[in-house]
């Protein structure tokens, strides 16, 4: 019984000790996936204050060579 109770707990900790290194290497990545949103927000916010393609890929300034419809066609 005492065999058991011994085999139990190291067990238990083999699993917690591993699940803890996991999580270790999940929580050592965000710090990179925060910069590199914070990039690609940056990016979007300087590419809309340039007059860059809106999301829907229109300009905002309505000029003549912007497709009314996303294949290019400007027929009804």
């Amino acid at each position: 019984m005492d065999l058991q109770i011994i085999l139990a707990i190291l067990g238990t900790a083999g699993v917690v000790s591993a699940a803890l290194s996991a999580l270790q290497g999940l929580l050592d990545q965000v710090p990179g996936v925060i910069r590199s949103w914070r990039r690609v927000v940056d990016e979007a916010r300087r590419t809309r204050a340039d007059g860059g393609p809106v999301p829907d890929g229109r300009r905002s300034s309505g000029t003549a060579d912007t497709p009314d419809s996303p294949d290019g066609d400007s027929s009804p």
